[in-house]
């Protein structure tokens, strides 16, 4: 949230700023607290839209398209200008609203995610997950706007995994 803040504080007043969350059950937090963290953002211009989480399954991708929907219908009757997401498993939902919507995309914390998460066990190479979050990555890397990277090291990284040169 400090970052968000600062987001916040950063561009214009009258801007318009929506912070999505997919909130995991694993880390729940009570509805008196989630009341008043969101009234806190609203007070500061910042409005907190929450989604469920799950893990990637049947129930994960009905969600996760009604979430799109919800997501593209604020888009354009809020007229946002720029998709804003922390990291790629995030960004596969903001290409895809980008595309439908045409609005730019910024990718904040780039970095290989899905090769991460092979690498700590988490996901195997041939996973299902592993393929869908690399493709979406490749997807991203050539339609971001700007990207916000965790090192500079990621431009190589991009040239040389998905032949694509960051902005």
């Amino acid at each position: 949230l400090p970052y968000v803040r600062i987001i916040r504080k950063t561009i214009p007043q009258k801007s318009k700023l929506f912070l999505v969350t997919f909130d995991s059950k694993e880390y729940a937090i009570n509805t008196a607290e989630k009341n008043k963290i969101k009234q806190e953002l609203l007070n500061e211009g910042i409005k907190w839209i929450r989604f469920s989480y799950f893990p990637l399954s049947i129930k994960a991708i009905v969600f996760t398209l009604f979430s799109v929907i919800k997501l593209w219908a604020i888009c354009i009757f809020q007229k946002i200008n720029f998709i804003h997401v922390w990291c790629t498993p995030a960004g596969t939902i903001g290409y895809i609203l980008s595309i439908l919507t045409g609005k730019k995309l910024i990718i904040d914390s780039y970095e290989p995610h899905a090769e991460a998460m092979v690498e700590t066990g988490t996901w195997e190479k041939n996973s299902l997950a592993y393929k869908i979050l690399l493709l979406f990555e490749k997807l991203q890397s050539k339609r971001a706007y700007a990207v916000i990277a965790t090192t500079s090291s990621m431009k190589l990284y991009a040239l040389k995994k998905y032949n694509t040169r960051l902005n």
